[in-house]
């Protein structure tokens, strides 16, 4: 089965191919080659997983598009910060999904525009999350960015196989958290 969900924008079945109701239909499989899948597996593949609509385009985005992000941090940023890195960013890929219009899961990345990048968030909503919407995020940020040499994130060590899954290298990096520019009413949390 498809790992990227059912999609509007062709990506699980290509031009030409059978579509569900045929006897048989291809899916690609985590960038694997095509694999032949029987009808009544596609069928429910597609019956469970909602229609996700991708895109680069922001300028109809606005703060009351992005709640329900950052779950769990000690100190998410506000709607504006939000829309304001998502827009000041080099490069932005939102999943929305179709039957409702609301963004579901989004992906930045910074860059000097030439030589490297930086993935610094990747969210999906906590109900949209195992449904192949991160993988579909990661891998249209880093096609946008395949003239670059170098593309980095930062993650938290339970994280890291997925990412390797994605393709990506294990590095070790240092970072500075200043949680009260975020909320600048609160304190930082207390380090380990």
């Amino acid at each position: 089965m498809s790992e990227t969900g059912r999609e509007s924008t062709g990506d699980v079945h290509p031009p030409g191919s059978p579509r569900p109701g045929t006897e048989h239909h291809r899916h690609r499989d985590r960038g694997q080659p095509w694999l032949t899948v029987s009808s009544r597996a596609c069928a429910s593949l597609w019956q469970d997983a909602p229609v996700i609509n991708y895109s680069t385009d922001l300028s109809d985005l606005t703060e009351q598009d992005l709640s329900g992000f950052f779950v769990g941090w000690p100190a998410p940023p506000t709607a504006a910060q939000h829309l304001a890195v998502l827009k000041g960013s080099y490069r932005v890929v939102v999943a929305r999904d179709a039957g409702t219009g609301r963004v579901v899961g989004f992906v930045n990345m910074i860059s000097d525009g030439v030589l490297t990048g930086f993935i610094p968030w990747l969210e999906v909503l906590p109900e949209y999350q195992g449904k192949g919407i991160s993988g579909q995020l990661v891998r249209r940020v880093l096609a946008e960015a395949e003239h670059l040499y170098s593309v980095d994130l930062t993650c938290d060590e339970p994280l890291r196989a997925y990412y390797e899954k994605l393709g990506m290298l294990p590095l070790r990096g240092m970072a500075v958290r200043r949680w009260q520019v975020l909320a600048p009413e609160r304190r930082a949390p207390a380090e380990s």
